[in-house]
């Protein structure tokens, strides 16, 4: 996928995706070796952070508690493993898209529908900032349990120490410890950059298809509203030229707005992936409200016996 700077929106609204499409090398290198040796260490990671994760769920104990565990890693690095081959493998889309933002924009640079524009691009740009506030909480949330557990172990509070993934580790192999421990945060850390710059994108995406659509809707009422104030009537066939003119715009900006949209439409293979992380999220979810209720139950009938 190579992403040359003329295909990017250059503006002050789109600039966060722009990083984070270049943190995860997303964009056109000066030489294709540095650009071919960042995405396949992108790759590698997620390659074998996959493998591990998939690995210690098929040896790991067969109780729920510990599936549900492992599975709040295992389905994000599918998730955005997944998105982020399928951003490698449609780069031609996702350069039509960004030439037909960045189109849009100059096109309307001087005209009263730019303030629609900025406003949809505005909501894209605070929901980019959310989105990567939340993975980054989420990151550190992760993590930051495992690294107070290595300095208390390092002074000498506790015996062990816990990794982020919930895997059986011998500590005595100090090196092997902090490799693993090492590559973990940096593989949790480039998979949520990867989700951060997908959905954002996508949320960027909408928002611009939705100013597009809210763009022709103004446009139809303006000229309503000149009609209903325009008192004099000139000349007849200088009206219907007119009239004609402003049809045919209105459709073919509909028509350019449409293709834009189907740019974006899911795959059936991106349909199939997401049903499943929808259904393995709800499974989750009903582990932790079982073990919850299960919680509950155990203490209301210590409760009743005593």
């Amino acid at each position: 996928m190579l992403l040359k700077d003329k295909d990017y929106i250059d503006n002050e609204y789109y600039v966060y995706n722009r990083r984070f499409f270049r943190v995860i090398g997303l964009w056109e290198y000066q030489t294709s070796l540095k650009k071919l040796v960042y995405v396949c260490t992108i790759n590698f990671m997620i390659v074998i952070g996959l493998y591990q994760q998939i690995y210690t769920l098929l040896t790991s104990e067969r109780n729920l508690k510990s599936i549900a565990k492992l599975l709040e890693i295992t389905l994000p690095t599918l998730c955005f493993g997944s998105c982020y081959y399928n951003l490698l493998l449609n780069g031609a889309i996702m350069k039509k898209i960004l030439y037909r933002i960045k189109h849009d924009w100059d096109e309307l640079a001087n005209k009263p529908e730019l303030i629609i524009l900025k406003k949809y691009a505005y909501v894209s740009r605070l929901c980019t900032v959310t989105i990567a506030v939340f993975f980054y909480l989420y990151i550190a949330f992760l993590v930051f349990p495992s690294l107070i557990s290595n300095f208390r172990y390092i002074f000498g509070a506790i015996r062990e120490t816990e990794l982020v993934l919930p895997i059986t580790f011998n500590v005595k192999n100090q090196m092997r410890y902090y490799l693993e421990l090492s590559l973990q945060c940096i593989n949790i850390s480039v998979l949520c950059t990867v989700g951060i710059a997908n959905y954002s994108m996508l949320i960027a995406v909408i928002q611009h298809a939705c100013a597009l659509f809210n763009i022709i809707i103004w446009r139809v009422n303006e000229k309503f509203k000149k009609q209903s104030h325009n008192s004099c009537r000139p000349d007849k066939k200088v009206v219907l030229a007119e009239e004609n003119e402003w049809i045919i715009g209105i459709i073919k900006f509909y028509n350019n707005a449409i293709e834009f949209v189907l740019c974006f439409d899911l795959t059936n293979t991106e349909k199939l992936t997401n049903i499943c992380y929808v259904i393995a999220s709800l499974f989750v979810i009903y582990a932790y409200f079982h073990f919850g209720q299960k919680l509950i139950d155990n203490n209301v009938n210590v409760s009743q016996t005593l």
